[in-house]
Order: structure tokens, then C-alpha cells, then sequence
């Protein structure tokens, strides 16, 4: 299967059926995130333990198919990790997203090299990372992202 067939596979599994949608009652952290250009609109939840280890995180909102699949496959790659390994991996994320990831860095990603396919629609781009700007924001303790 080629990259391009399982980018479509994959962005069509998360939107159909999203994994981690919902809302969590009282987060540590949550923040709200808006891409007006395609008018998606989302929330992010974060749970930690006391470590600062991502034990529950979900989404919730409105968006295109890349907003949505991109923000169910975002929760499921957080889980367990620590809010500093969630910062190293947005900025890898957001890099591979639009095309600016060396091909050196791209080894440890695994399901998430999917998302390489997006720079090749550069009006998605936006759209894509909104999920990740959101849950940095999130654990940054800020309240709203944007993509604009």
C-alpha cells in the first residue's frame, strides 16, 4: 500500500470513527481551538497523573475530515506520555505536517507518518495541526488556539 493509499485509509478510519471524542470533567488542562478559515472548532481535554504523564486526553467539536481524524489520532498518541515528551512530539508532528521534517527524523513516528501527506495539500495544513496547537496550548496553561 502506498503512503498516499493509507494517508486516505487512515484520515477515513479517524473521521468515521473517532477515537477519544468527549469531553472530561474537570481537566488539568483544556483549551479551545479555531481554525476560521474552515471553520473548525474544537476543545481539547488533558488529564495528567501526578507525574505529569498524559493518562486520559479527549476532544471534542466540529471540523473537516483532516481536523477530526488529525485530532483523534493526536489523542491517541499523547496517552502516557509526559507533558515534555508531548511538547517534543507536537513540533515533530507539526514539522512532518508541513513537509519540514529530514527524512532522518521520521523513524520513531510510526501510525503519525501518515500525516506527511497533508503538505501536500498546503490549504489543509491548517487544518491538521489545529488538534496539535491545541493540546500545546492546552498544557501551556493558555486557554484559546488559532490557526490564523
Amino acid at each position: 500500500m502506498s503512503l498516499e493509499d493509507l494517508y486516505r485509509s487512515v484520515i477515513l478510519d479517524h473521521y468515521r470513527s473517532a477515537r477519544n471524542k468527549g469531553k472530561i470533567e474537570n481537566p488539568d488542562f483544556h483549551a479551545v481551538g479555531d481554525n476560521p478559515a474552515c471553520g473548525d472548532q474544537l476543545e481539547i481535554f488533558v488529564s495528567c497523573l501526578e507525574d505529569g504523564t498524559v493518562s486520559d486526553v479527549k476532544w471534542n467539536g466540529e471540523g473537516c475530515a483532516i481536523c477530526c481524524a488529525t485530532a483523534s489520532i493526536m489523542t491517541e498518541s499523547v496517552k502516557e506520555k509526559s507533558k515534555q515528551e508531548v511538547f517534543k512530539l507536537v513540533e515533530k508532528v507539526k514539522k512532518l505536517i508541513k513537509g519540514e521534517l529530514d527524512d532522518s527524523e521520521k523513524d520513531d513516528l510510526g501510525e503519525l507518518i501518515v500525516l506527511e501527506g497533508v503538505s501536500k495539500f498546503p490549504v489543509r495544513v491548517k487544518c491538521a495541526t489545529l488538534p496539535w496547537v491545541s493540546i500545546e496550548i492546552a498544557m501551556q496553561g493558555k486557554k484559546e488556539a488559532s490557526t490564523e
